[in-house]
């Protein structure tokens, strides 16, 4: 079964890494990685989402922090926000960040960017 794994982050070389990772550790993904919190609205606005899915979102976009973009996901598309599984990622995690994240019974994990191969694969095999 294809796991649809969606990455919000306005890093295209981050957005790059995981993709390629994903594409050497987890063959049956299927990568979409998305630059702004506008184009990820689309995308929710525009597409079905059968199945699961596991989203990737940076904690701090220009227009918009990772949990209120969950928060909107949660309130915009329940049904599509019951099928995704949450993750927020940051490059310079701040303990008062990962504290709030750690709080919101809606968010799976906070990670740290760099993520490595081995806990791609875990959240993959988990879902």
């Amino acid at each position: 079964m294809m796991t649809r794994i969606l990455m919000v982050d306005d890093s295209e070389i981050d957005r790059l890494i995981v993709e390629r990772m994903l594409a050497k550790a987890e063959p049956n993904t299927s990568f979409l990685g998305l630059n702004s919190f506008e184009h990820f609205k689309n995308w929710m606005r525009d597409n079905e989402l059968t199945g699961s899915a596991i989203c990737f979102v940076d904690l701090n976009l220009p227009d918009i922090k990772g949990y209120d973009l969950v928060s909107y996901v949660e309130s915009t598309f329940p049904k599509k926000f019951d099928a995704i599984k949450f993750y927020i990622l940051s490059a310079s995690p701040q303990r008062r960040d990962k504290d709030l994240v750690d709080k919101l019974s809606n968010i799976e994990a906070f990670l740290t960017k760099p993520i490595d191969i081995q806990t791609l694969r875990n959240i993959v095999q988990s879902n």
